[in-house]
């Protein structure tokens, strides 16, 4: 099978803005039967990117965290994941308090974000 059919074949998922999309592609990919292999000596680096911690970059990651745990291994492992995220993004949160007070806005956008992801596990209409 060739490189290019495999990206026909298990396309990135489109359910992400930014943010995990390679993550969940992994997933299938392995679940396929697929060597999925990483070079910790192979580095990427964006042309034009940027060092700062931004509040939409946040939210996306937060939030699509538990989107992609519920996509790849269900509702119930969303669910046992939920608390972590929230609770690791709190911790951004109080380490950008007292490290980096200029990131903190975007960190509590983050926490934001991962306590609302709780739509990803029980959708809006759902909820009682």
């Amino acid at each position: 099978v060739t490189a290019r059919q495999t990206l026909f074949d298990h396309p990135l998922p489109a359910a992400y803005f930014l943010y995990w999309e390679e993550s969940e592609w992994f997933w299938w990919l392995r679940q396929a039967g697929l060597r999925v292999m990483y070079e910790p000596a192979a580095v990427a680096v964006h042309a034009g990117g940027r060092a700062d911690v931004r509040t939409a970059k946040s939210r996306l990651m937060a939030r699509n965290a538990v989107r992609c745990i519920r996509r790849t291994q269900g509702r119930w492992a969303a669910a046992r994941a939920y608390p972590i995220v929230v609770a690791w993004n709190a911790r951004l949160v109080v380490t950008a308090a007292a490290r980096r007070p200029a990131w903190l806005r975007a960190r509590l956008a983050g926490l934001a974000a991962a306590v609302a992801s709780i739509t990803e596990i029980v959708p809006t209409g759902s909820r009682r």
